[in-house]
């Protein structure tokens, strides 16, 4: 009879690990403190931005209401919705330009001025 119960016992066991797993094979005290990591997440990741103040495709100044696009992981934005649409057909087009008006610049703007003298 101690067999018997000592076999009932030792049989029972896989039963009572497996209530304290999720399907996946993970417990549920590590499901739960995931679950806690993720609730204290919450911050958004910062967007980094090309910094354009003019739009790269018409050249006029970039609007709020004038959306946005991603390109090389960063934020460009623009003076309409419809400069998007021609931006993503062919960025390469308008990358001079873009990099021309995030670091200050208007596009085949020198550096210096060299209006007062000849070269």
């Amino acid at each position: 009879m101690k067999y018997l119960t000592v076999l009932v016992f030792i049989s029972c066991i896989p039963f009572f690990v497996s209530c304290n797993e999720t399907q996946d094979g993970n417990s549920e005290e590590t499901t739960e403190i995931s679950q806690g990591n993720e609730k204290n997440n919450t911050e958004k990741p910062e967007v980094v931005e090309w910094n354009n103040t003019h739009c790269p495709v018409m050249e006029g100044k970039v609007k709020e209401d004038g959306g946005s696009t991603m390109y090389q992981g960063k934020l460009v934005r623009f003076c309409c919705p419809k400069c998007i649409k021609k931006f993503n057909d062919n960025p390469q087009e308008y990358h001079e330009t873009l990099v021309s008006y995030a670091s200050g610049k208007k596009p085949g703007e020198d550096a210096e001025d060299h209006g007062s003298h000849d070269h």
